[in-house]
């Protein structure tokens, strides 16, 4: 009922442009508390800001890449102390891959070679080379195990560490063969692996386990922030990338956040909330700052719940809090205006210019009753919208409720005190016509 009663007044005589400024400022202090929410996670940041934050805590000699790398290495050199560097691992797996991934199809010879990665050629033939001076000169010579293709574990752990560094730094490129890269590797672990189980040590397999387990956790985020990281887009593509698909989820998102800093963190929480209520180009202001609570609840409701959770929920309780609030305020002016709704505004201009013209007539034709009627009528609705758009006089109907009509009086006269306290003058001149009107009505 009352926000029908707004929405009337809204298109009354009197009473539309006290609504509308009421409109204006409710949309003024949603855009400063989402503001106010934005900078104290930080100062004016903004897409591209955001983007290099991200580029930053991927590619950054501190970044995600970069620790990844050197804990998986910290974690594989625990397996050394139960291998010896010299000892001979069977590397028949990693031979076979190769084999399998440099080897042209049978029938298409010519176009198969064409197609194939000539890097992943060069290493399979680089291996052979090893394997044949390693049989033929090597530690293990005249020992017997010529007949398997075999490295010491020094120099295959060695190895398996330049590719893995070689396929982390490949993520984002895109002249290295990073999918077959992968399928060597994993063969190189494999074989490793055979080598610390056959140590019948079970530290040994623990520790090859773990490594492994980390390792391909790593390389699961990796994939994921490759479709991020685009060094030739910049670094709005960058932010534009890391929030995609947080209409269905948050799988990305949360790779990003869980790969960046805390103040790489709150960089992309706050680009986003700027982002999320900044008025389209068509409505916007000089400065590019102008707020649309309309925006602002479409781009709100169209998160998923999951991307919600690990934008804003790792900033702590109050931040989910404030942007829920914004948004209830948001929805709760959208449900108003939707009260009488009339997109043409042909029915307020009708409102108005009827008004308007009944006055003028009445008054020239001498009807001055009928006049200070639709006067009153047009103050009566300017009074009554300054009173529903004043703080005071609101909380004051609220408690209205629960008191007999007995003692309208004595509330009025309450309404009067805490108007002057709060210095509302709005709801003094409310409280003093309806005291009037109380008086008449004796």
């Amino acid at each position: 009922m009352t926000r029908g009663l707004e929405a009337l007044l809204a298109r009354t005589p009197g009473g539309s442009g006290v609504m509308a400024r009421s409109g204006d400022a409710q949309q003024s202090g949603m855009g400063r508390q989402v503001r106010q929410i934005a900078d104290s996670l930080s100062t004016r940041a903004d897409p591209a800001q955001a983007g290099r934050a991200i580029e930053r805590g991927v590619l950054g000699p501190n970044g995600f890449s970069a620790n990844f790398r050197r804990t998986a290495n910290s974690l594989y050199s625990e397996v050394d102390q139960y291998l010896p560097g010299n000892s001979g691992v069977d590397v028949s797996k990693t031979k076979a891959a190769l084999d399998s991934l440099a080897s042209p199809t049978p029938g298409a010879v010519n176009t198969s070679r064409a197609l194939a990665s000539s890097r992943v050629g060069a290493i399979r033939d680089a291996l052979e080379a090893d394997l044949t001076a390693s049989s033929a000169s090597g530690p293990f010579a005249g020992l017997g195990v010529s007949s398997r293709p075999t490295l010491p574990y020094q120099a295959l752990k060695n190895l398996r560490t330049r590719m893995g560094d070689l396929i982390a730094d490949s993520t984002f490129a895109t002249d290295v063969p990073t999918k077959q890269l992968r399928q060597v590797y994993a063969a190189l672990t494999e074989d490793m692996d055979a080598a610390a189980r056959a140590t019948g040590n079970p530290r040994a397999v623990q520790a090859a386990s773990r490594a492994n387990a980390y390792y391909r956790a790593g390389m699961n985020r990796m994939e994921v922030l490759e479709r991020v990281i685009d060094r030739n887009g910049g670094p709005e593509k960058v932010f534009s990338a890391a929030t995609s698909g947080t209409r269905e989820g948050a799988t990305t998102l949360r790779a990003v956040l869980q790969s960046l800093p805390e103040d790489g963190q709150k960089q992309l929480a706050a680009a986003v909330i700027r982002r999320m209520g900044r008025a389209n180009p068509s409505a916007q202001d000089d400065i590019g700052e102008q707020f649309s609570s309309e925006r602002f609840l479409t781009m709100w409701n169209s998160m998923a719940p999951e991307a919600k959770s690990a934008l804003f929920g790792r900033l702590g309780p109050d931040y989910v809090r404030a942007m829920e609030t914004v948004a209830k305020a948001a929805a709760n002016q959208r449900q108003g205006a939707q009260v009488f709704r009339n997109p043409s505004q042909t029915t307020d201009a009708a409102i108005q210019a009827g008004t308007v013209f009944s006055f003028l007539t009445t008054l020239g034709t001498g009807n001055v009753g009928t006049a200070a009627l639709i006067g009153g009528g047009v103050g009566l609705a300017n009074l009554t919208a300054r009173g529903l758009t004043s703080p005071t006089v609101v909380k004051w109907l609220a408690r209205q409720t629960q008191v007999p009509f007995a003692a309208l009086p004595v509330q009025i006269a309450q309404l009067k005190v805490e108007a002057r306290a709060s210095g509302d003058e709005e709801a003094i001149e409310f409280a003093r016509e309806l005291e009037q009107t109380v008086e008449r009505q004796r």
